[in-house]
């Protein structure tokens, strides 16, 4: 797997991390943490492409915890854009369309992709991260 760093400056993810379980009062998913601790804000290299019902798109960045731009430390911005209390955000496309992860009982851990101006705009991508990451990339 390659990835291109957001940032030239590592940031320990894990006291955000912390910070951002307790705002929301749940555990994310132990596969999307270990990414996180990894991994931090990055771009996928070569770029993804993913096909989806209504056409493809493109993923071009994982969000990061900590400070900058891309960081789900801005965790009401990201669920508000996304209007899915249920899930939080994990990355966009380049027409800054969401991929986010259910955090709902049923549904908890699978990753989703939200387009604002297809009908339906919302599709499950994968049941987990692994098999999310799986679409795309060969995951040991």
């Amino acid at each position: 797997m390659k990835f291109r760093n957001l940032s030239a400056n590592a940031v320990d993810a894990e006291p955000y991390l912390e910070a951002i379980q307790s705002t929301i009062g749940i555990a994310l998913p132990n596969e999307y943490l270990n990414f996180l601790r990894e991994f931090n804000g990055v771009r996928p290299f070569p770029p993804v492409e993913i096909e989806l019902p209504h056409g493809g798109t493109d993923l071009q960045l994982f969000y990061g915890v900590g400070p900058g731009l891309n960081d789900v430390e801005k965790l009401d911005y990201w669920i508000d854009l996304l209007e899915r209390p249920e899930g939080i955000a994990i990355g966009n496309d380049s027409g800054a369309n969401g991929f986010w992860i259910s955090l709902a009982k049923g549904d908890y851990g699978s990753v989703h992709f939200e387009h604002r101006d297809w009908k339906p705009n919302c599709c499950k991508l994968a049941e987990n991260w692994g098999d999310f990451l799986r679409l795309f990339y060969e995951v040991e």
